[in-house]
């Protein structure tokens, strides 16, 4: 009697931009997680049968099920001749998410401004693929001086023991061609949080709605007349790999008038530099001397948003009897200020664990419309520093 093999019926492009290893990994992968659990501990039909059938040299597709069988998605049969599907719950056995951070981990995680909010995602991240059977590694990229031949050889050590990459965005250079190597990986899932990678039409997004956000804004002030308002923004630096949410000062503003608000260029406060408050004090007093000012100020952080009403009040204005301000991250500090501070609240705990069930669904199924991308919506927390 015959033995039953397994084919995974895959349907390679030739004419692909993708190379081939990486499109008969992907292939392969797709394949196994979605029949993973009704043909387990059945024998892959023979390296020939599968050369015929793709079109492809049999070097290359034994080369392909090797590294395979060497990162756990098949097992070798006693003889070693043969190769065989391993279970559906154990095909990410062994491997870890990689977290790709933007700079050192001391930094991330103790970075004065921002911390609590990585750590929110971060954690979001780790417990999520924990309750999975996962296990987390933190990666920091090479310098962006690197060789793209270091990158090679970087990726050529990690990727086998990895399930799939989350990043947290940009590393902060005008063009970061080392980024963009590890987003060229087609064979990896890959998803950016809070920001996206427009290139690379294979990397997900987790993020949030940035003209939803600026709505919300808008029609909260607009409710209780307040029409006139004023920006402080600090815009950062970001590749042209990854466009990041709500990063552009520019667009937030267009997202706002059109939500109705009249926003005069002498309202907008720009920041630059390092720091995302550097140069405020002196920007403020030019606009504490202004003849007319607005109904609000938006700001585009929290820690802006605190230091903005210290401001106002020593060049004594009253906050919000005279003019309201509202904040963006729902930081700890905006609880516990002298008048509590309105903000948005981003749900980044929420966000850590959807990137992570992104990442499985696209091992699971490959990238679709429906797991591409993910948006969030956040909350205004309407408390002291506005009236209406």
């Amino acid at each position: 009697m015959a033995v039953k093999r397994y084919d995974p019926k895959i349907v390679f492009a030739p004419g692909s931009s993708e190379p081939v290893r990486d499109q008969l990994l992907r292939l392969f992968r797709q394949s196994f997680w979605r029949d993973g659990q009704a043909h387990a501990g059945q024998s892959l039909v023979s390296e020939r049968s599968l050369s015929a059938s793709l079109g492809i040299d049999r070097s290359a597709i034994h080369a392909v099920l090797e590294e395979l069988s060497a990162t756990g998605y098949l097992e070798k049969s006693a003889s070693g001749r043969r190769y065989l599907l391993r279970n559906k719950s154990d095909l990410c056995f062994g491997k870890s998410i990689g977290i790709v951070l933007p700079f050192a981990f001391s930094k991330f995680i103790n970075s004065n401004q921002y911390n609590h909010l990585r750590i929110q995602l971060y954690c979001g991240i780790t417990e999520r693929a924990s309750s999975l059977g996962l296990g987390t590694i933190l990666i920091e990229l090479p310098d962006a001086k690197e060789t793209l031949q270091a990158m090679d050889d970087f990726l050529s050590s990690r990727l086998p023991h990895l399930a799939g990459l989350i990043h947290f965005g940009s590393r902060g250079f005008a063009s970061d061609p080392i980024l963009g190597r590890c987003l060229e990986q087609r064979s990896l899932p890959q998803i950016m949080l809070l920001s996206e990678a427009p290139q690379y039409s294979h990397v997900g997004t987790v993020t949030f709605d940035a003209r939803g956000t600026m709505m919300a804004v808008a029609q909260f002030l607009l409710s209780s007349g307040q029409k006139k308002l004023g920006v402080v923004f600090h815009e950062a630096t970001f590749s042209r790999e990854v466009k990041a949410t709500m990063a552009n000062l520019q667009e937030c503003v267009e997202m706002l008038r059109e939500s109705g608000m009249i926003i005069n260029e002498d309202w907008i406060i720009r920041l630059e530099g390092t720091g995302c408050c550097n140069g405020l004090p002196e920007k403020m007093k030019k606009f504490l001397a202004l003849e007319e000012k607005p109904d609000a100020i938006w700001c585009r952080n929290d820690f802006q948003a605190l230091e903005t009403i210290q401001l106002l009040q020593e060049g004594g204005l009253r906050v919000p009897q005279d003019i309201s301000v509202i904040g963006t991250d729902d930081i700890f500090e905006s609880k516990n200020a002298g008048s509590t501070l309105t903000t948005l609240q981003l749900p980044r705990y929420s966000l850590g664990v959807a990137a992570v069930d992104m990442l499985i669904e696209q091992i699971q199924n490959g990238v679709t419309p429906e797991n591409k991308v993910k948006i969030f919506s956040p909350s205004l927390i309407v408390r002291q520093t506005t009236r209406g």
